[in-house]
């Protein structure tokens, strides 16, 4: 094998709390490479081209409360963020079908069942102003004032742990490359690992959740942001990011819908989303769908415990970043990431 190049620091996917870790790391000091598998940056932040539109969210996204991580995005990353006060509950009731409810309010605390101490302790979620746009746009700032190399469209076929360095081997015989240590996170698509000649055992984690993207034409101005089915067959969650999506048609409406993950896609089912939309009065009557893409997506394929246990079993040669939740990932990392 023809290792080309040797690097100090590997990360597998330009995921942005990847990139945030290669540029400290290479801050600190350190020669540092990304592998990405796909043509751009940002992982399942990155934004779409669809329906004819600009910067569309790629799905459903919003930061949990963390005081210190949104203090760190707005400060070292320089990002316009913002609570979410928009969000609602769908309920459905016996004789009053289906009503609409603000989150917080005491109405959704009665119909919830929620206990009086979740009620509250309950806080907004938050989200960046101008949508993931920004979160890419800042990642890529960071790595072009940075010296961190990045490869993209690069397959991983095998990663071998060695005593001294860790071999890595892609689907392009001439990238192949040779890492001091290597940095995996929950959504690191680890085909084959072995330690010598002898293969680990990965028990990656399948989770479907089946989204849906969906335009629709009204004439309504809708004010809820974010939307939570409770109890539903079918859908988790509405996002509205209509506001994020460069000139969007003024009665074009843009949704992200998070289904069950059982859900399977059809015609049928599109309309029967728009009617309980009609129903909750989120839309009028006269809404129609005039455009829609299914995505099947996979979430991450490791959780917290199987990448301390690779740890475990790997070593020194492993680093493992924990990115199950983005802004707990943050809060965990602050201490080190002194130098973005």
């Amino acid at each position: 094998m023809n290792l080309k190049k040797a690097y100090d620091i590997t990360l597998i996917g330009a995921s942005p709390l990847s990139i945030i870790e290669a540029v400290n790391q290479n801050k600190n000091g350190k020669s540092v490479l990304i592998i990405e598998k796909s043509s751009n940056i940002g992982g399942s932040w990155s934004v779409l081209n669809l329906f004819g539109y600009e910067n569309v969210e790629n799905a459903i996204h919003y930061f949990l409360p963390s005081e210190p991580a949104i203090k760190f995005l707005k400060e070292k990353l320089k990002l316009d963020i913002e609570e979410v006060t928009q969000k609602f509950k769908i309920f459905h009731l016996p004789i009053f079908g289906l009503i609409t409810v603000k989150n917080k309010s005491f109405l959704s605390f009665f119909l919830g069942k929620e206990s009086l101490e979740d009620f509250l302790k309950k806080k907004n979620s938050f989200y960046l102003k101008n949508g993931s746009f920004d979160l890419i746009s800042a990642s890529k700032a960071l790595l072009d004032n940075s010296n961190v190399q990045i490869i993209k469209n690069c397959e991983i076929n095998r990663i071998n742990f060695l005593k001294d360095h860790v071999n890595i081997e892609t689907s392009d015989k001439n990238k192949s490359f040779k890492s001091s240590k290597i940095i995996f996170t929950n959504s690191s698509r680890l085909n084959s690992l072995y330690i010598k000649s002898d293969k680990i055992k990965i028990n990656e984690k399948i989770q479907l959740r089946p989204s849906l993207h969906l335009l629709v034409n009204d004439d309504k101005i809708i004010s809820p942001r974010e939307l939570i089915f409770i109890n539903d067959d079918t859908i988790k969650y509405i996002h509205n990011v209509t506001r994020f999506t460069s000139k969007i048609k003024k009665s074009h409406i843009l949704l992200i819908i998070a289904l069950k993950h059982d859900t399977k896609n059809s015609k049928e089912l599109y309309n029967k989303i728009l009617k309980k939309l009609k129903r909750a009065k989120i839309f009028s009557t006269k809404a129609e769908i005039i455009n829609s893409k299914w995505t099947d997506v996979i979430l991450p394929r490791l959780f917290d415990e199987d990448l301390r246990e690779l740890n475990k079993l790997i070593g020194d040669r492993l680093i493992t970043l924990r990115t199950e939740n983005f802004t707990r990932a943050i809060e965990l990392n602050l201490k080190r990431w002194t130098k973005i």
